[in-house]
């Protein structure tokens, strides 16, 4: 079966709009997951109990501080570049 030229115009070339789109919702994306590790992370420090009971010395430490948020940050942010520009290699 024969295509014509004008069928297949446009077909796999990047548009200027699609340039720009593109990797906005690559970062949309990255960005959903870190804020969906945020919420794990503080789901599991919650249930596994880490976190930094409340210091008498310190006024300003009245609740418990959970760990693991900078986990949570970090693995989208080294995840990232990934997504972005795909696995070295």
């Amino acid at each position: 079966m024969r295509y014509s030229s004008r069928a297949l115009e446009g077909f796999g070339t990047r548009t200027e709009e699609n340039a720009i789109l593109h990797p906005a919702i690559k970062f949309a994306v990255s960005f959903a997951a870190g804020l969906l590790c945020v919420f794990v992370a503080r789901t599991i420090a919650r249930r596994g109990k880490i976190h930094n009971e409340p210091n008498p010395i310190v006024e300003t430490h009245t609740e418990p501080v959970h760990y693991l948020g900078g986990v949570s940050v970090f693995i989208p942010f080294i995840l990232l570049p990934f997504h972005l520009f795909g696995a070295p290699g």
